[in-house]
């Protein structure tokens, strides 16, 4: 069975299914979003990249802002896991999606 590589990371091809993971794994781990949006070639992998490294950056942000209030912190993060699950679900099944802000701060960084 072959399959098309489209993509390289460090000299590693990367084809169209391990662009999906990665698309999947950046809502719950931003960093891989970050890595997903340097180096993916296309651009559901480099939106979707983006989309979950500003997602996981607005965690940062709230918890930042909402930290002191110990109860907030763990209602906060519990909601944004939730939401990466929905996210990551969503991405796996191919869907396109865009979460309000994010998306066009995305959309800016892709032009």
């Amino acid at each position: 069975m072959t399959k098309t590589m489209n993509t390289h990371i460090w000299g590693c091809t990367m084809d169209k299914e391990t662009e999906k993971v990665l698309s999947t794994l950046s809502y719950p781990i931003p960093i891989l979003g970050l890595i997903l949006a340097l180096v993916a070639k296309s651009k559901e992998g480099k939106f979707h990249g983006w989309q979950g490294f500003f997602w996981g950056i607005a965690l940062f942000v709230v918890n930042i802002i909402l930290g002191w209030i110990w109860m907030l912190y763990y209602i906060v993060f519990l909601a944004w896991l939730v939401l990466s699950i929905i996210f990551a679900v969503k991405t796996w099944k191919g869907e396109m999606f865009e979460i309000p802000v994010i998306a066009s701060i995305v959309k800016a960084i892709n032009k």
